[in-house]
């Protein structure tokens, strides 16, 4: 039951839905925690994190990332590891710790490779390799990078992978095209951190090069999906990026919903709420939502 709930509000989160995404996260987190499931636990505080980083809220961010910060600080790992990295290093970089970011992801890089394990390459090469670069690890960058177009050529049907590999040589050869590639490729999938994160790296790129004018409906179509699943932070850090250029941007409007109240809830928090008033488990109520 915590592996059907937590998977469908993971699902929530790809596709930026995210107001669907936390109450599932929590519902999938607390079935796990009564079955002693310490894996699908971890997850769900994971993604909650990364939801809490993206929105600015560092202080519920940082109570999440202390409960799974243990699971990628040991030897060996966790299989899950890759996700885990991914929310720690994230919140180290939004404080400004862009070397204990990259610490962090490269020495999970490191325990997936030493395990012949490429799942989770997707979700840390780009950022590893962009801190890499920024802080003067070329070598890193370039070794990622290699491992991706591999890893492509193990799957090439995998639409995320060739995004994130041609996202990653991008980055390291300075390649507009190349990155732009990335971008067009992720705009034929739903999820929301892979096509954001091609569009900002592709736009950064574009304004070292001279070319700032192609940049801004980069950023324009990053700043609306940002909007859309209520990360303000994230968006936040796009509009600062529009303004260099010249542009200003407008803020989204309110959400339709109330702020408050029974109608502000989404109907996953609505469905939750009933089946709580019910007087049903937590294990009742992700059976339930299942």
């Amino acid at each position: 039951l915590s592996d059907t709930l937590t998977a469908d509000a993971q699902a929530s989160f790809a596709i930026g839905e995210w107001d669907d995404a936390v109450p599932g996260l929590i519902a999938g987190g607390d079935a796990a925690r009564e079955k002693d499931h310490a894996l699908l636990l971890s997850q769900s505080l994971a993604y909650r994190a990364v939801i809490a980083t993206a929105r600015g809220d560092h202080d519920a961010a940082t109570a999440l990332v202390a409960a799974i910060a243990a699971s990628v600080a040991g030897e060996p790992m966790s299989y899950n590891a890759g996700v885990l990295a991914s929310a720690v290093a994230g919140l180290a970089e939004a404080r400004g710790d862009q070397p204990g970011a990259y610490d962090q992801l490269l020495r999970c890089w490191r325990f997936e490779d030493a395990r012949d394990d490429r799942y989770y390459h997707r979700c840390l090469a780009p950022d590893l390799v962009r801190l890499a670069l920024a802080l003067g690890h070329r070598d890193v960058a370039e070794e990622v990078a290699a491992t991706m177009a591999a890893d492509v050529a193990l799957a090439p049907e995998a639409a995320t992978v060739r995004s994130q590999a041609l996202r990653c040589q991008g980055l390291v050869d300075g390649d507009v095209e190349l990155l732009l590639q990335a971008v067009a490729i992720a705009r034929g999938t739903p999820l929301l951190v892979e096509h954001t994160g091609a569009c900002e790296d592709a736009a950064r790129t574009l304004v070292e090069v001279g070319r700032g004018d192609e940049a801004v409906p980069l950023l324009a179509e990053a700043l609306e999906r940002h909007e859309r699943a209520g990360a303000d932070a994230w968006a936040g850090r796009v509009r600062a990026q529009l303004r260099a250029l010249g542009v200003r941007p407008g803020r989204r409007g309110p959400r339709n919903r109330p702020s408050t109240g029974w109608d502000s809830l989404t109907a996953t928090e609505r469905e939750v709420s009933r089946l709580v008033a019910q007087g049903l488990t937590n294990v009742a109520v992700a059976k339930r939502l299942s």
